[in-house]
């Protein structure tokens, strides 16, 4: 069985592996802690989720749904090199309301911008395997749209944001 909080991202990578297509069952759990213990426990034999607890318990690395290659983990394949043509980061932002003062916005995304070019916020993402996507606000809105658009779909955009 597979663990997973990203669900039809696991239904979309079945989709796309064609002919390499394997048998699981998503097992929807709250988070990571659950997640893990799962594994550890033998409830379930694979989880997707984020690396960065991968070290800390007795576990392996099957692949990786980024972009590149891992520094961390640099024998893990991506999904790509194993044949399925998906990239999917786990991306984090912050938002303010509708109207807010562009004077306010510029003040927070300067901010936010000299903050994701922290030396110790890079060394805590390197650590974690969090591939660095860093959007000022023109892009983070036009991804909003794009997230929008493909919620109106009825699909979600887990794959290929931004190609």
């Amino acid at each position: 069985m597979l663990a997973a909080y990203w669900g039809r991202s696991r239904s979309r990578s079945r989709r796309r592996a064609g002919s390499k297509v394997w048998s699981c069952a998503h097992v929807p759990f709250k988070g990571t802690s659950e997640t893990i213990g799962a594994l550890l426990g033998g409830h379930v034999a694979t989880v997707a989720d984020a690396t960065g607890w991968v070290s800390q318990v007795n576990a392996g690395l099957l692949v990786l749904w980024t972009a590149t290659r891992s520094k961390n983990r640099p024998d893990a394949p991506t999904l790509r090199e194993t044949g399925i043509d998906m990239v999917l980061n786990s991306p984090f932002g912050i938002a303010g309301p509708k109207g807010m003062d562009p004077a306010v916005v510029k003040i927070v995304q300067h901010a936010f911008t000299k903050g994701a070019e922290d030396s110790t916020y890079l060394e805590a993402t390197t650590k974690l395997d969090h591939e660095s996507a860093y959007m000022h606000s023109h892009d983070c809105r036009r991804y909003g749209q794009f997230v929008e658009k493909k919620a109106d779909r009825g699909s979600r955009p887990q794959a290929g944001v931004g190609r």
